[in-house]
C-alpha cells in the first residue's frame, strides 16, 4: 500500500498547477499522474455537485481508497510522493480526514490575494464556458443560490477565507508539517521558493526545474476561431463522451496556452471584495506571520 507523504492543498488559482509541474521534474519526487484527485475532500462518498458541467467533477473525483492508492503504484522508491488538490483547503473537514488516514502527512499551501484569486477564477470559468454571469459581482450576488445547488464551479467567495481554512490544518497537525507560501513569492523568486519546497519534502534542494513554461493562465483566448472552438462549444463538449481526465487536461492546455487577453479587475469590485475579506486577511497575517498589507489596499 502506497499513499502520498505530502499534499499541495491549495489555494486554487494561486500557482498550484505550476508547483505540481515543477515537482514532477525532480528525480526524487513522484506526483500522482492525475492532478486534483480530491480524495480527502470526498473520501468514501461520491460527490453530488450541481451547476454547469457538474458532471466533470462528479466523474473525476477519486473517492474510493483503492482507486486512490492505485495512483501511486508506480512511486517505487521515490523519496517524496505527492499530489495536488486545491479543493483540500476550501472543503471543511478535509484536514480531519487527512489526519485520520495519514497523520504523517506534510501540507503545502500557496495563497494569493483573495480578491485577485476570485477574479482570476471568474475569468477562467468565463473562458471555459462555465460562468453565465457577465461580471464577478453579478456572480457573487448569485452565490447563495449556487451554494444551495452545490455548484461545482462558480462559487468564489468561500475559497478566499484562508485564515479560517488554515486553522483547521493547524488544529490537526503540528506547524512543522505545514508550509505556507505566498503567490507573490512564487512569481518574484520561484527558484528560491522551489529550493525551500524541496527542503521541506526532504529531497535534493539543489535541483533546478525548468520553469520556462507558464501554467494555468487566466484570460480570454485572443484568436477568435480558437475562442469559439473552446468557449463557444462548452455545451457540446459536455454532451460528448467523456475522455479520460489526463487527456482532457492536455486538450485544455493546448487551447489555454495560446495568446490570452488579460482582463483587468474593476476598481469597484476590488473595493467591495477587499472589505469582505478584511478580517480574514488580518487574521491570516497573525496566523502565518507575514505582512499582507498589499492585499488591503
Amino acid at each position: 500500500m502506497t499513499l502520498p507523504n505530502f499534499l499541495i492543498v491549495g489555494a486554487a488559482k494561486s500557482g498550484t498547477t505550476a508547483l505540481y509541474a515543477y515537482l514532477r521534474q525532480h528525480p526524487q519526487v513522484y506526483m500522482s499522474p492525475l492532478k486534483e484527485p480530491n480524495y480527502f475532500a470526498h473520501a468514501g462518498q461520491p460527490p453530488q455537485f450541481g451547476g454547469p458541467r457538474a458532471d466533470i467533477l462528479n466523474r473525476d473525483v477519486v473517492y474510493r481508497r483503492d482507486a486512490y492508492e492505485a495512483l501511486f503504484h508506480d512511486a517505487h522508491h521515490a523519496t517524496a510522493i505527492g499530489e495536488a488538490s486545491p479543493r483540500y483547503l476550501a472543503v471543511p473537514g478535509t484536514a480531519r480526514r487527512i489526519k485520520e488516514q495519514a497523520s504523517h502527512m506534510r501540507m503545502i499551501a500557496i495563497l494569493r490575494d483573495p480578491v485577485e484569486r476570485a477574479f482570476s477564477s471568474f475569468v477562467m470559468y468565463q473562458r471555459d464556458g462555465l460562468e453565465p454571469a457577465a461580471s464577478l459581482l453579478q456572480a457573487i450576488e448569485d452565490e447563495p443560490r449556487r451554494r444551495r445547488e452545490n455548484w461545482a464551479f462558480g462559487v468564489y467567495l468561500d475559497k478566499g477565507f484562508y485564515a479560517t481554512q488554515l486553522r483547521e490544518y493547524y488544529d490537526q497537525f503540528s506547524k512543522d508539517q505545514i508550509r505556507v507560501y505566498l503567490y507573490d513569492d512564487f512569481i518574484r523568486q520561484p527558484e528560491a521558493m522551489m529550493r525551500d519546497v524541496f527542503e521541506f519534502i526532504e529531497v535534493d534542494p539543489s535541483f533546478v526545474p525548468d520553469m520556462s513554461v507558464h501554467h494555468n493562465r487566466s484570460g480570454i483566448i485572443q484568436n477568435r476561431f480558437l475562442r469559439f472552438a473552446w468557449t463557444g462549444t462548452h455545451a457540446l463538449r459536455g454532451a460528448a463522451p467523456m475522455l479520460p481526465k489526463v487527456l482532457r487536461q492536455r486538450v485544455s492546455r493546448f487551447f489555454t496556452s495560446r495568446a490570452l487577453i488579460r482582463m483587468s479587475l474593476p476598481d469597484d469590485t476590488r473595493r467591495r471584495l477587499t472589505a469582505l475579506y478584511r478580517d480574514e486577511i488580518q487574521g491570516l497575517q497573525n496566523l502565518i506571520g507575514r505582512d499582507l498589507s498589499t492585499w488591503l489596499r
